[in-house]
Parts: C-alpha cells; structure tokens; sequence
C-alpha cells in the first residue's frame, strides 16, 4: 500500500463514479427486469410511431418544415434508442440463460430507459 491513502466504502465510490450504480438481477427478478425493457422498447417504438405522424403531417403543409426536421431528429433518436434497448434485452436473456441472472444499469425518465447490461 501507498504510504497515503484514502479508503472509500461503496457508497462513497458511487458518487465518485457519478451516482450511476450496477444492480444485480437473479432469477425471477431478472425476468422482471427483462420484462420491464421489453415495455421500455415499446415505448420508444410508440414515440417513434407518433413522430413519424406529426413530421409527415408537417411536412405536408409545407409551412412546419423546422417541426419537420426537429421531429424527424427525434424519431432517429427514438428508434435508436429502441435498437439498443432491444440488442440489451437480448444481451440479459443470454445471460439469464448462462449465468441465471445479469447486472444492469438503467437511465431513463418515466417509461422511457435506456439499460446496459452486462455478465455477472
């Protein structure tokens, strides 16, 4: 060991690391976590769904054409966003299927999250 040091708990080191921790998922509580993204992909794909609508009716008018780009902005990032919720979904039943259970990471605001996923 260094002659100083300072000694850091769990808590302490998920402020340092930014207040982002790693839950563990096992066994049915995994399942519902899986089940949970599934609803979040949902989600986006919904809002995706919805953006297209208004950028094709703005665009039609030919006057919102900034709220056509704006909302076609935000479709990209809805399907992308749908995309990597479903390559994490299919990441965690892997895991599940490996290792009976998976570690995540969720971010998100109300029904819309975005979750990493790695082994235990």
């Amino acid at each position: 060991m260094p002659i100083s040091y300072v000694a850091m708990d769990e808590e302490e080191m998920t402020y340092v690391e930014g207040g982002w921790s790693w839950s563990t998922y096992k066994g049915m509580e995994g399942w519902s976590k899986i089940s949970t993204m599934i609803a979040s992909i949902t989600t986006w794909s919904g809002s995706a769904s919805t953006l297209a609508k208004v950028v094709g009716r703005c665009a039609a008018t030919g006057i919102g054409l900034l709220l056509a780009v704006v909302g076609a902005l935000g479709y990209s990032l809805c399907v992308a966003c749908a995309g990597i919720q479903a390559s994490m979904v299919i990441c965690a039943m892997l895991f599940m299927r490996a290792d009976n259970g998976f570690r995540c990471k969720s971010a998100g605001f109300f029904t819309w999250s975005i979750d990493l996923v790695r082994r235990l």
